[in-house]
C-alpha cells in the first residue's frame, strides 16, 4: 500500500499514481486535518511519501514500519507569477487570502476609489511587485526542500516562463505533477518511459470554486516575460476580486476611522 500524507497536491498524485499502478491500494490524507485513519494506516504501508507539516511529522515517521520506503515531496507554491491568486480557506482575512490584495490595500488605504482601482487594473497600471513575489516564492521554495527527496525548485525557475505550471499559487499544472511522478518512480526504481502518455493523459480541472482562484493579466505576461497567453477572462476575474477586497478593507477602513473619532 502507498499512503501520501500531503495537503491537495497529494490527491494529484494518488490519481496520476493510480493510472499506471492500477493494482495497488493508494490512500491520499490531508495533512493539515485530523484524520482517524492515519494512524491505523501508518503500519501497513510499504511506501509512505509526505510532505513536511511540522512538530507531529517525526512521532508520524516513528509508526512506520523499518521496511517501509519513505519519499518527502516539496510543497509546491509560487504566488509571484500572477496578479492576484485566491486561496479561501485561508483565516487571514474575511473572505480568506488573496495574493495581491496588499497592493490592492495599499491603495484602498490611499484613499482611491474602487472604480479609479479598477479602471488602474484594467488599464495594466497598478504595480503588483511581481519580482519581488517571486524571488521570494523561489526563496523559500529552495530553503524548505534542502531535506526532502524530491526538488522542484531548478524545474519550475526554469520553465516557468516558456510553460505554464500554475493553475494557481498552489494548485501546480499536469506538467509539474508528471515531473514529481518521474522522480517518484526513480527514487522506487520503476521504468517510467513508457508510462509518460498515462501521465499526461491524466486531466486535471481548475480549483472548483465559485468565484476566480487565479488572475493571468497582461501585465504579468509582460512583466515575467512570459511565453503563454493571459486569461481569457481576466478583466471579469479580476474586478470580483478586486471587488472582494475592497467591500471588506474599505469597511475596515471606516470602522477604524470611526474609532478613531470616539477617541478624539
Amino acid at each position: 500500500m502507498i499512503l501520501i500524507f500531503a495537503n491537495c497536491q497529494g490527491g494529484v498524485i494518488k490519481k496520476f499514481l493510480k493510472s499506471f499502478l492500477q493494482n495497488t491500494e493508494i490512500i491520499h490524507i490531508i495533512n493539515y486535518e485530523e484524520d482517524n485513519n492515519l494512524i491505523k494506516n501508518l503500519s501497513k504501508c510499504s511506501i509512505f511519501i509526505y510532505q513536511n507539516n511540522g512538530n507531529k511529522l517525526k512521532l508520524i515517521l516513528n509508526k512506520l514500519s523499518k521496511e517501509c520506503k519513505k519519499i518527502s515531496i516539496p510543497y509546491i507554491f509560487n504566488d509571484g507569477i500572477a496578479s492576484l491568486s485566491y486561496a479561501p480557506k485561508s483565516k487571514k482575512w474575511g473572505y480568506g487570502k488573496i495574493y495581491g490584495d496588499e497592493i490592492i490595500i495599499d491603495l484602498i488605504n490611499k484613499n482611491y476609489s474602487k472604480e479609479d482601482i479598477i479602471e488602474m487594473f484594467l488599464n495594466n497600471q497598478i504595480d503588483f511587485n511581481l519580482g519581488n513575489r517571486i524571488k521570494v516564492s523561489f526563496d523559500e521554495l529552495l530553503k524548505r526542500e534542502k531535506n526532502i527527496d524530491i526538488k522542484i525548485h531548478s524545474f519550475i525557475k526554469d520553465n516557468y516562463k516558456s510553460k505554464n505550471l500554475f493553475l494557481t499559487h498552489n494548485h501546480p499544472t499536469t506538467e509539474v505533477f508528471k515531473f514529481v511522478i518521474i522522480e517518484i518512480l526513480k527514487i522506487l526504481n520503476i521504468p517510467y518511459e513508457n508510462i509518460i502518455d498515462e501521465i499526461i493523459n491524466v486531466r486535471q480541472k481548475n480549483p472548483g470554486l465559485d468565484i476566480p482562484c487565479y488572475v493571468l493579466t497582461p501585465y504579468d505576461i509582460e512583466k515575467n516575460k512570459l511565453s503563454y497567453d493571459y486569461n481569457k477572462n481576466w478583466k471579469r476575474d479580476g474586478i470580483i476580486l478586486i471587488n472582494l477586497i475592497y467591500k471588506h478593507h474599505n469597511c475596515l477602513l471606516y470602522t477604524s476611522d470611526a474609532a478613531d473619532e470616539e477617541d478624539s
